[in-house]
């Protein structure tokens, strides 16, 4: 196997890991990465309302796995596939506005933490 192994590449001589515990913390610092996947940070009916409207942002939807509260046991993928497929229904449908909307002209806000959907001079859900 010698001739297939060549010179060591991390940490290699520049962090000479084994010399001090501040020298491997210093390294691991350096090459640290996440290989998660960032989710989480803009949870549905928190922060953005059912139809991936922003509260209180006009013109602003979310669809990425930030909205998702939380993340499963495998990867993201399809959750977020579902997460595009609803946003884009709901662009092709023109989707309800929220509250806190400007663009519509209703004042903003929220009920028990949650968004709540505007209300049209009729009564009715504007769409």
């Amino acid at each position: 196997m010698a001739p297939l192994v060549g010179r060591e590449l991390l940490p290699g001589r520049l962090y000479d890991v084994k010399a001090s515990l501040t020298v491997a913390f210093r390294y691991g610092r350096a090459f640290a990465g996440s290989y998660y996947h960032p989710a989480s940070s803009c949870r549905l009916g928190k922060v953005v309302d059912k139809d991936l409207h922003v509260v209180g942002v006009a013109g602003l939807r979310i669809a990425d796995a930030s909205i998702l509260p939380r993340l499963g046991s495998a990867g993201p993928l399809g959750a977020c596939l579902m997460v595009g497929d609803r946003a884009g229904r709901l662009l092709v449908q023109g989707g309800t506005r929220a509250r806190g909307c400007e663009e519509d002209g209703k004042e903003g806000g929220r009920e028990g933490g949650r968004a709540v959907p505007a209300k049209s001079a009729t009564g009715g859900v504007s769409v």
